[in-house]
């Protein structure tokens, strides 16, 4: 999975190709900031906090 971030200017048409896209989702900030917060108060995320790569792991429920 990648996650990407872009900016477009509102008047402009989004031309997306569905050949190239399997499947795509679009969220806002805020709905990533929701996301974000739900994991960092999950309880099985906070069980792992002695794990050395746990800044790596992003997890979105």
């Amino acid at each position: 999975m990648y996650a990407f971030s872009a900016v477009a200017d509102k008047k402009q048409k989004l031309d997306i190709s569905i050949d190239e896209l399997e499947s795509a989702m679009w969220f806002s900030r805020l709905d990533v900031k929701e996301a974000l917060e739900r994991v960092e108060a999950d309880p099985y995320f906070k069980g792992i906090k002695e794990w050395p790569h746990k800044h790596d792991l992003r997890y979105i429920p």
